[in-house]
């Protein structure tokens, strides 16, 4: 069986594809190995069964459609308990559905494998309503659960696991190495030893996101590597033990490591690789080899949990663990700095599709970072921590103290660097999310590259090389081609930001940044950051042309900054009653316009008149015009500057974005009749504590026969026009 394991490894994970999809990838499999597969009745009877076998595990992801409701009854505890500030959260079973746990005043303290009895409303996760938005919801069901529940009231909890005391040994580990050294040194070693980054710096955590380092911030299976390496080095170096009895104890703690770790998807995997090499080589295999050992474990993890394909980093640790061990020719000879240039490149460019897909942006220059940080983590991190570690049960304070205090003035340094570094623009490629035919394309060409390399085929493997890179500015060119006028009302709730793309990308706008007015001062631009940025990047937008401000309260232009700093606009186009000092300022008044081809803005107020108005008063009010299609755009203006426009300018309209989020103090019947919208598009919070949109405002718009859409009902609301005829898309169908 030899080399088939990981034939089988892909013909079981096809079975994840949609059916039409699967079927084919397999029939494709088989005529690429035609010889190994096809002439092989038995391997490819193994073939057949395993692609079978994945269609019946892998999972629907379902989502619930409505709360389950209140519920008072028992739930099973199937997680570790975690205390996250003064919240205590859990997976429970309750009913045959997982329901995450949130308690914030927990009567008693559950374990894992207790039956507790529990009083909680059971709701369903918080969704994405945008485009790019991270979907809490499709999070949680790729683990399986579909609902959670907040304030949960745990009355009586009894019985525990048998795993459970390991999760306490760990507690109890933990709270003695907390007690005897720094804050900083403790949460690296929480993060790197425990696989609980939360006490990581929030800046430290994003810089290594940037720069393509997170794995370094978490268990990996170079970690574990490691701490089995130092293992076997003590066992078989410094006691009497034989290597067979050293290796017998390994085994016994590698499992314990694996829970004491978080049994994370890279540990369990490299935890049950070592497991394997270790009881084969008992049984005096002489050649082992590692790829069919990785497409067991590979399989084994899932059979066990079918869910670990959705997550990322079980995603992440195989693919580049595969590639590199397909690729192990290529790493045989050379320096040590070419051998870690090629493992750099190699998983660099076998995480790209991933990367896209997910984050929607790579960092270029994060192969170069890598080979600066992977050794210093590997040499001198995670050996310092296994010391401080072990020095907090065998050696007095004092030299636990020199090895803290000489960790932080090492360690403190290298993070200064990465932070003083900062994260330059240039070196940041955004692509957007990817096609799924661009996906595929690119995963053939990489294993094409890969064998041309191994080949030697240098020129080959070059050419390829360029097309691999080339797939990306296809996806980013189709922009390019594109003839529609596309205008992106987003969910950002109770504040406002819309994105109008022309045809052709000839320009790219973005009307208001607004922010929600929160109390928590930890939630600053949290529309920016989780919504605005997302969306933009999930569809290959890097730079825009110009950032429109209606008018400056904080749910129209509060992310103004950051807007500026990532995207570069360039032009920032402001009503003329303000004091910034800004390059690429534009200050705009009626009757001025801006226009791109076909494409016209024209800006219908304020005037000067309006300087001693309010500032919702003071809005830049503009109509976008093209072709036949035109959308009012009316900031947060009154009745009265509504009025001024509609009896002037004799409007007739397409879509009206409603003013001050469906106040009733906009959109006036004079404004409706004179105008004459199809359309009207809310930009308001779902229950906001404004009570929008105005019950009248609603009476007005129906009573005129105008269809009404709001980003509170109806999530982020799209309308794309092309050749005289407009498409509307709902996030939220």
């Amino acid at each position: 069986m030899k080399g088939n394991w990981f034939i089988l490894s892909l013909t079981f994970m096809l079975g994840y594809l949609p059916l039409g999809v699967g079927v084919l990838m397999f029939t494709l499999l088989c005529l690429v190995w035609k010889k190994k597969v096809i002439n092989n009745p038995y391997l490819f009877l193994m073939a057949s069964f395993s692609f079978l076998l994945s269609l019946i595990i892998s999972p629907n992801l379902d989502y619930a459609v409505e709360d389950y409701g209140y519920y008072e009854g028992a739930v099973k505890v199937i997680s570790d308990p975690e205390i996250d500030g003064e919240q205590l959260k859990f997976i429970g079973q309750m009913e045959r559905q997982k329901v995450y746990f949130y308690s914030n005043e927990p009567n008693v303290n559950p374990h894992h494998g207790s039956s507790c009895i529990v009083k909680s409303y059971i709701q369903t996760p918080n969704a994405a309503t945008n485009p790019g938005q991270f979907n809490y919801q499709q999070y949680l069901a790729n683990q399986g659960i579909l609902y959670v529940s907040f304030d949960t009231e745990i009355l009586k909890c009894q019985g525990r696991s048998f795993l459970s005391h390991f999760f306490e040994w760990r507690y109890v580990i933990q709270q003695n190495i907390i007690n005897q050294i720094s804050e900083q040194s403790y949460a690296w070693i929480n993060a790197l030893l425990f696989g609980q980054r939360e006490g990581l710096p929030n800046d430290i955590i994003k810089s290594f996101q940037y720069w393509g380092l997170s794995h370094l911030l978490a268990i990996s299976g170079l970690h574990v590597g490691i701490f089995l390496g130092l293992c076997y080095v003590v066992l078989s170096k410094w006691t009497r033990l034989t290597i067979e009895q050293s290796k017998w104890l390994i085994l016994v703690i590698i499992p314990i490591y694996i829970i004491i770790a978080g049994a994370q998807p890279p540990v369990l995997r490299a935890g049950l690789m070592a497991i394997f090499v270790i009881v084969l080589s008992f049984m005096k295999q002489s050649k082992l080899d590692v790829t069919d050992i990785l497409s067991i474990v590979f399989m084994v993890l899932l059979i066990v949990d079918p869910y670990l394909m959705y997550q990322l980093s079980f995603q992440f640790s195989f693919a580049v663990t595969f590639a590199l061990i397909l690729s192990r020719k290529l790493l045989k000879n050379g320096s040590w700095l070419m051998i870690s240039l090629k493992v750099s490149l190699i998983s660099q460019l076998v995480i790209l599709p991933l990367q896209f897909y997910y984050f929607y942006f790579t960092n270029v220059l994060s192969f170069a970072m890598n080979l600066i940080y992977v050794p210093y983590f590997s040499i001198l991190v995670l050996p310092f921590l296994l010391s401080i570690t072990l020095s907090v049960f065998i050696f007095p304070d004092k030299v636990v103290a020199f090895l803290d205090y000489a960790f932080i003035m090492i360690h403190e340094k290298m993070m200064k660097v990465i932070l003083l570094i900062g994260e330059p623009s240039f070196a940041q490629w955004v692509v957007g999310q990817p096609n799924l035919v661009i996906m595929v394309v690119y995963g053939i060409l990489f294993l094409w590259f890969m064998y041309s390399w191994e080949a030697g085929y240098l020129k080959r493997a070059g050419v390829i090389s360029i097309l691999m890179v080339g797939l990306w500015y296809i996806q980013l060119g189709s922009h390019y081609i594109d003839k529609s006028l596309k205008i992106t009302v987003l969910d950002v709730g109770q504040a406002e930001s819309i994105v109008i793309e022309l045809p052709n990308r000839s320009g790219i706008y973005v009307v208001d940044v607004g922010e929600e007015i929160r109390f928590n001062s930890g939630h600053e631009h949290k529309n920016f950051n989780d919504i605005i940025k997302p969306y933009l990047w999930s569809k290959g937008i890097s730079r825009i042309d110009g950032i429109i401000i209606s008018h400056y309260d904080t749910d129209h232009a509060g992310s103004l900054k950051q807007i500026i700093n990532h995207f570069q606009p360039k032009l920032i186009i402001s009503h003329p009653f303000q004091s910034l000092e800004l390059s690429k300022l534009v200050t705009i008044q009626e009757g001025m316009q801006i226009s791109h081809g076909d494409v016209q803005m024209k800006f219908l107020s304020p005037n000067f008149d309006d300087e001693n108005h309010d500032e919702n008063n003071r809005s830049l009010v503009f109509i976008l015009k093209y072709d036949d299609f035109d959308m009012l755009f009316t900031g947060d203006i009154t009745n009265e500057i509504e009025e001024r426009i509609a009896q002037k300018y004799r409007l007739d309209l397409d879509v009206l974005k409603v003013a001050h989020h469906g106040s009733n103090t906009s959109t006036s019947e004079t404004l409706l009749k004179e105008t004459n919208p199809h359309m009207a598009i809310i930009s308001v919070g779902d229950q906001n504590r404004y009570g929008h949109p105005d019950p009248e405002v609603l009476e007005r718009l129906t009573n005129e026969g105008i269809r009404i859409l709001r980003t509170d009902e109806d999530g982020s609301i799209s309308i794309k026009y092309v050749d005289g005829h407009s498409t509307l898309k709902r996030f939220n169908p």
